[in-house]
């Protein structure tokens, strides 16, 4: 089976690379506030609401910029672990990715019914936060807990 669409396998290292530091600063950053004054930079920004501040529309911003790095830590790192091809990549495997896909969009979307009516203020602020990237772990998470359980059968069967 051709898949174009998927990077080669030499990338999922370069993933985990990304993925494992951006998962644990953006669980720093939300665990430690004080985190949060220390990477203060003019930023350039398409639109700033300015909460605090004036908008800024098209120009500099002040901002933290720890969420940013960890939020493209994570999102780079999770797309080149969950789209790179494996090694003994097939249309089995290819089932079980696009299973795994289906499988964390469902979990996802229902988190967010169940927190769209159960969670409000911030604890809802900050659920959509961790949701940005929520569709993501899940499909990594899944994807690889089946092929190693692919993997285990086969060893076992040997």
């Amino acid at each position: 089976m051709k898949t174009h669409f998927l990077f080669p396998a030499s990338y999922r290292r370069v993933g985990w690379v990304l993925l494992v530091p951006g998962l644990v600063l953006g669980s720093i950053m939300m665990g430690f506030d004080a985190l949060n004054e220390v990477a203060e930079l003019p930023v350039f920004a398409i639109w700033d609401d300015g909460i605090l501040s004036p908008p800024v529309i098209m120009g500099l911003t002040h901002n933290n910029i720890i969420d940013e790095v960890a939020v493209v830590l994570i999102v780079a790192g999770g797309m080149l672990v969950g789209f790179s091809k494996t090694r003994d990549e097939d249309e089995f495997i290819g089932s079980i990715r696009y299973e795994s896909l289906v499988w964390a969009m469902y979990v996802n979307f229902g988190l967010v019914l169940v927190s769209t009516l159960f969670l409000y203020g911030m604890a809802y602020w900050y659920f959509m936060l961790l949701n940005i990237i929520g569709m993501l772990v899940f499909f990594v998470c899944r994807f690889h807990y089946k092929l190693y359980q692919l993997r285990k059968s086969d060893r076992d069967e040997e």
